[in-house]
């Protein structure tokens, strides 16, 4: 029987099935990346501000809810399932193996890696389009920050 209060479903580490349960994962506990098991738009099983990362290779158990990189020009990666470097915290993302501070709806997003596109990842909102003047440069769209990245969900903030 599920327990009235549960609200999530977590992966069990150990016996990699669903339980119902009434909070998520705290820093310190197991918990499963979501490329391994999880569905597409599964919630995270951490707490908020917590990721679920491979913080030590040769542990049983590799993956751990941990607290991100929270500062712009720490070491980063992007990849959760090895333990090299953690990924970037809220409202930040990882460039060039540093993270950097994302920005807000109309502001420049054009890759430092691959200059002439534009880089989703550098915008709070994960979404970009071409400067309307036309000039080749990118712009981060009007679309809406997530809450879980410092955003109100309110298209332009309003």
């Amino acid at each position: 029987m599920y327990p009235v209060t549960a609200r999530e479903c977590v992966i069990d580490a150990t016996s990699s099935k669903f339980k119902c349960t009434s909070k998520k994962r705290a820093k310190g506990e197991d918990c499963v990346p979501p490329s391994l098991y999880r569905l597409p738009n599964e919630p995270p099983n951490c707490e908020p501000g917590l990721s679920c990362e491979n913080t030590d290779d040769g542990a049983t158990w590799k993956y751990t809810c941990t607290d991100a990189v929270t500062t712009v020009g720490g070491d980063c990666d992007t990849d959760r399932l090895t333990d090299d470097e953690l990924t970037c915290g809220t409202a930040l993302t990882c460039s060039a193996s540093k993270c950097v501070s994302q920005v807000d709806p109309g502001e420049d997003c054009e890759s430092t890696v691959t200059p002439g596109t534009g880089d989703s990842a550098l915008c709070k909102n994960n979404s970009y389009t071409e400067h309307w003047d036309g000039n080749g440069s990118f712009i981060c769209s009007d679309a809406a920050i997530p809450s879980s990245n410092g955003g109100d969900a309110l298209t332009c903030g309003g």
